[in-house]
């Protein structure tokens, strides 16, 4: 059985100046993200596929996930995945 695993980018900044797609992680985000990476692994990885939007917040979100663990793929990015 296959399985679909939908996030958002972690926590961004909040007064940067730019829009929601542009603004990077708050550290409370980054720190999220390197956290949550092990656990996501071990309760659905290994994992086939990842799409994630080209967006800043996403693509470092993603990246921070993932580290270095071989249950996440080499994302596939495309910036119209932000807003869908």
């Amino acid at each position: 059985m296959k399985t679909l695993v939908l996030m958002r980018h972690s926590k961004a900044e909040v007064a940067s100046g730019l829009s929601d797609e542009l603004r990077p992680l708050a550290p409370r985000g980054r720190e999220q993200s390197s956290s949550f990476g092990a656990e996501l692994a071990q309760a659905a990885g290994p994992f086939d596929v990842a799409l994630v939007s080209a967006a800043p917040p996403t693509t470092e979100t993603y990246t921070l996930l993932s580290g270095s663990s071989p249950s996440y793929p080499a994302p596939r990015t495309s910036a119209e995945l932000y807003g869908a």
